[in-house]
């Protein structure tokens, strides 16, 4: 062979070579984005609890039930894949004592007028700890006052627009 063939030999590996890579990278977005449209959804986990079903999202549990005519989310922590065992066993408690403790929470709050109701009930960071979530406004706009309590009674609460 002569050496002009060797060059252009050369030439082609040192074009051929990145179009090749560009090309390949090309498919695999293509194959990935076809597989993502046709891939299934897959079913969110979910426990059955003496509340109702608890659907698991990143790190915590969501749930709804009916107390007292309301309709509240129950939220708590994912504590090793399950639901928050320690807030789970003072719930029951909770719940049958809910209108004491918005009474509560609307005696040491004075921003938590008629226009607010409670939405959610959640776990706090400590064992005993709990919070309710009650909120006031409309579609457009509301505002979400959260009430600590510790031990059963009333502890803190923070606003949020």
């Amino acid at each position: 062979m002569h050496w002009t063939e060797w060059v252009m030999i050369v030439m082609l590996l040192i074009f051929a070579i990145p179009v090749l890579m560009l090309l390949g990278i090309i498919v695999t977005i293509i194959f990935g984005a076809v597989y993502k449209k046709f891939q299934k959804k897959a079913k969110p986990e979910t426990i059955q609890t003496p509340f109702g079903d608890l659907i698991k999202h990143d790190q915590y549990w969501e749930g709804y039930i009916t107390s007292q005519g309301i309709q509240l989310e129950i939220r708590m922590k994912d504590i090793f894949g399950e639901p928050n065992p320690s807030f789970l066993l003072i719930l029951a408690e909770i719940l049958a004592n809910l209108a004491s403790y918005e009474f509560s929470a609307r005696d040491n709050v004075e921003e938590l007028n008629d226009e607010y109701h409670i939405i959610c009930i959640c776990d706090n960071d400590e064992q005993n700890e709990f919070c309710i979530e009650f909120e006031s406004g409309n579609e457009d706009y509301s505002e979400v006052t959260i009430i600590y309590f510790k031990d059963g009674k009333f502890d803190n609460w923070s606003h949020m627009d």
